[in-house]
């Protein structure tokens, strides 16, 4: 009990310090991802739409060119196809990934001068992990009794993700900024397909997914 009081001390303490504050920022974004390795499944047709990305992050400016980040993101996969002439199936994944990442302001590098005062433009780079989910890869596994063997979230494909994109930015005021980003995410470890329930085992390859997406941050 005396260690949880001293944690939430040192939290409370941190979040009441005004330099902390002015040094932090909040960013949400909604847009699309497209792209990821796709089973090759030409007998039955199916096809992998893009879905929808979105993402959300906490930001602490280390000094005027570098911050770091820690975000959460979901990344929706729909895919459609036919099982016979007459007849469709449809298999949905989702992917949760967390990332810490290091944010370049280019703004404040000596060639980028030129770029107007209202506008912003930020690098990020990182990694972390993620995990897939399939339903339909579930369902398959609950019905036959099967327990996979993965250390884990069970059922999921577990991976790292590596993170790099960039973010320009239309400054509305002191506080709130107009965020289009521009990223990539390639998946290490990838043991399943994003269509997972078709053909299940990725041969050789690094998954990959780009992402457009539009939000808003705002600066304490």
């Amino acid at each position: 009990m005396k260690h949880l009081f001293t944690i939430l001390f040192t939290v409370v303490a941190l979040f009441s310090n005004a330099q902390f504050i002015k040094k932090l920022s909040l960013d949400v974004n909604v847009g699309g991802r497209f792209g990821g390795a796709v089973s090759d499944d030409s007998l039955t047709n199916y096809k992998v739409s893009p879905g929808i990305h979105a993402d959300g992050g906490v930001r602490y400016q280390l000094n005027e060119l570098i911050s770091i980040r820690g975000g959460l993101s979901y990344d929706g996969f729909k895919t459609t196809g036919n099982v016979t002439s007459d007849s469709t199936s449809t298999d949905n994944s989702s992917l949760i990934s967390g990332t810490i990442e290091a944010v370049v302001n280019l703004k404040k590098l000596k060639f980028m001068s030129f770029i107007p005062e209202k506008i912003g433009l930020n690098f990020h780079a990182g990694f972390g992990l993620s995990t897939m989910s399939n339903s339909n890869v579930k369902k398959f596994n609950t019905d036959n009794n099967i327990t996979p063997s993965d250390p884990g979230l069970k059922g999921n494909d577990d991976m790292i993700n590596i993170v790099f994109g960039l973010t320009p930015q239309y400054k509305l005021n002191d506080k709130i900024s107009i965020n289009l980003d521009l990223s990539t995410k390639l998946l290490v470890k990838q043991s399943l397909y994003v269509n997972p329930g078709q053909d299940s085992r990725v041969n050789d390859k690094m998954g990959n997914i780009f992402n457009v997406a539009v939000g808003a941050t705002y600066k304490f």
